[in-house]
């Protein structure tokens, strides 16, 4: 707890413990922590929106509130704690109500789109009106904009097969790189793979920490490429805001002997996990039995970027150019009504600038 907000609990006596973020939708619990005597407490009330929805007369403060009842926009929480001595506590909490998000035929998509500058233009504040979003040729209106101020979570999946002999060590250095690229509030999983896929170190913030894991890591084994690449972006799917997953190999989907686990899924499969989440996919190739127009189709369909590499000495650059990229990473979320199952076509432009973007050019929906 920094001094400032701890000079606020100091002087209130009163906070919000949950919700811990400023967006809420459907059931959100709210939890309230007071340091004063509970036999002094004659009860807290809770307001939404200056209305008085809850009373209750002892610890502990703890509600579950539909906030799907409450109208589109911008909220107010605001607990009173009545004591028998002294004067009333307040505590506010503001933030914004997305009372659509549980509507069973509505759904939120979420878009991620790569910005980058001209000679001539620098990337200006960009917001939710900045964005002309049209989907099936329909004009979205963009409810959110996840900006680059936001951490972005990041899946690093790393090619362990036999043929990477010779090749990891430059991984793991380029990796290294890519992690001093990061802010220090960007939380990364690494996961290595050959016929099966394994976790090196769950999300974590503390890139020397995830650098030290890497270390023990070894080449052998088939590649089950697919089944990794499903397994990234499924990791990712349990984080929110900005997100994205790193493929390398040095190879194409090969596996001789399936393990007892052996997970089996498709390159289909593994594009509409990522297009139906909005996690765009940046794929690193390098060696002759890379099969180029594999990595680049699922860049490219999931608003990635495939390099494909002609020697290992490229690949700490491609990382470097990865993490530069990723610094200029938005994701846009909107309402869709038109939610039927299948491919749905994305265009997306900045009218008042003249802005490079990079974003899927269709959404799949479940």
């Amino acid at each position: 707890m920094t001094l400032f907000l701890a000079m606020l609990w100091i002087q209130s006596g009163l906070r919000f413990v949950q919700p811990d973020g400023d967006v809420f939708a459907g059931n959100t619990q709210v939890v309230l922590e007071t340091d004063r005597d509970p036999e002094n407490i004659v009860g807290l009330e809770l307001f939404v929106n200056g209305r008085s929805i809850r009373y209750q007369a002892e610890l502990p403060f703890e509600f579950t509130i539909d906030f799907s009842e409450y109208g589109q926009g911008e909220i107010e929480l605001k607990a009173v704690l009545s004591l028998f001595s002294g004067d009333p506590i307040v505590a506010v909490k503001n933030g914004r109500n997305f009372a659509q998000f549980f509507n069973e035929n509505v759904v939120y998509v979420s878009v991620p789109v790569l910005v980058q500058g001209t000679e001539k233009t620098a990337i200006p504040e960009l917001g939710p009106e900045s964005f002309e979003l049209r989907v099936d040729d329909k004009l979205q209106k963009v409810e959110e904009v996840y900006t680059t101020e936001r951490p972005i979570n990041v899946v690093v999946l790393i090619d362990c097969s036999g043929s990477m002999e010779g090749r990891l060590s430059f991984v793991k250095r380029g990796v290294n790189q890519f992690l001093d690229l990061l802010k220090p509030i960007d939380p990364v999983q690494i996961m290595g793979f050959n016929a099966e896929t394994f976790q090196v170190c769950d999300f974590e913030t503390d890139k020397e920490l995830v650098k030290r894991k890497m270390v023990p890591m070894r080449p052998g084994g088939d590649t089950n490429l697919y089944g990794a690449l499903w397994s990234g972006v499924n990791a990712a799917t349990k984080t929110s805001g900005r997100r994205a997953v790193l493929l390398f190999t040095d190879g194409h989907q090969e596996v001789n002997k399936k393990p007892e686990n052996y997970l089996e899924k498709s390159l289909e499969e593994c594009v509409q996990l990522a297009q139906s989440n909005g996690i765009p996919v940046f794929t690193i190739g390098v060696g002759p039995a890379v099969v180029p127009e594999i990595l680049q189709a699922v860049s490219d369909e999931t608003g990635g970027r495939a390099f494909v590499l002609r020697n290992r000495a490229s690949i700490v650059e491609a990382f470097q150019s990865i993490g530069h990229q990723l610094g200029q990473q938005y994701v846009l979320c909107y309402y869709s009504a038109n939610h039927r199952a299948g491919w749905h076509t994305v265009d997306l432009e900045v009218p008042q600038f003249k802005l490079e973007l990079h974003y899927p050019q269709r959404l799949y929906f479940q």
